[in-house]
């Protein structure tokens, strides 16, 4: 909401679903933060279903007057490496019939991306160009800020519902000069980060391993390259593998 931007930390926000598996849910209210951030900032909006960061004039609608910057419903494997650059550097834009113009990063916009799918990626690289959020379940296809409210959203507000909402995005910008960015582990996600990074069939197998086991590591590789089907794969990749897994289960894997 404010326009100050940290070169050491100003990645780009990524709105997702608390969902253990990847199927497309929505409806939980990444699209209502969005219009939210609309009514105080000057914001271009891009389908993340036909967006394409590696296309020449894939960010002609951006203009210096530009504050946010927003992907919406991000495409099952959308890459946010090729953006790397982009959240963090600065752009040159192209528009058809103009001249390029180049926006270095203080007078970038920030960006926002939805999605109902995990984004790949966990490193440090990572860590630094993207912040998670997961909005909770409260809002689904069954019970609607309308059913909660009474009222659409923005659309059937009078003066005090606009007051409200004023001091309520205020309170936000407050909080966070205050307190900075706490960030949180949402284990659904990092599980189908997970699942991302590895194998599809990989939880499952690391899942039926008993608790307080002590396995031959010959043995699980053995195991599970027969589940798997992959006869070249490494004891090293498995132990990486089961040390994420038992990261993100809250385990302790001794070796």
């Amino acid at each position: 909401l404010h326009n100050y931007k940290n070169k050491t930390f100003m990645p780009a926000l990524i709105l997702n679903d608390n969902n253990e598996d990847e199927n497309s849910h929505g409806g939980t209210g990444k699209g209502i933060i969005r219009q939210a951030l609309n009514k105080f900032l000057k914001t271009v909006v891009e389908d993340g279903k036909k967006f394409d960061p590696s296309r020449v004039f894939s960010y002609q609608n951006i203009d210096l007057d530009t504050q946010l910057f927003v992907i919406d419903d991000a495409k099952k494997n959308f890459n946010i490496e090729e953006l790397f650059s982009f959240i963090s550097e600065g752009v040159q834009i192209e528009k058809k019939g103009k001249q390029p113009i180049r926006i270095e990063f203080e007078d970038m916009p920030k960006n926002l991306i939805t999605t109902n799918y995990a984004l790949k990626g966990s490193g440090e690289s990572h860590k630094r160009r993207k912040l998670d959020v997961v909005l909770d379940n409260h809002y689904n296809a069954k019970h609607t800020p309308q059913d909660e409210f009474g009222h659409l959203l923005f659309d059937d507000w009078d003066k005090e519902q606009w007051d409200l909402f004023d001091i309520f995005m205020l309170r936000c910008i407050s909080t966070y000069l205050e307190e900075g960015v706490q960030p949180i582990e949402h284990v659904n996600l990092l599980l189908k980060q997970f699942r991302l990074e590895t194998h599809p069939d990989f939880e499952d197998f690391a899942e039926r391993l008993a608790l307080n086991t002590e396995y031959d590591k010959t043995d699980l590789l053995i195991m599970w390259r027969k589940e798997s089907g992959i006869e070249n794969f490494s004891k090293k990749v498995l132990s990486s593998w089961l040390n994420k897994f038992a990261k993100i289960k809250g385990y302790e894997l001794k070796s």
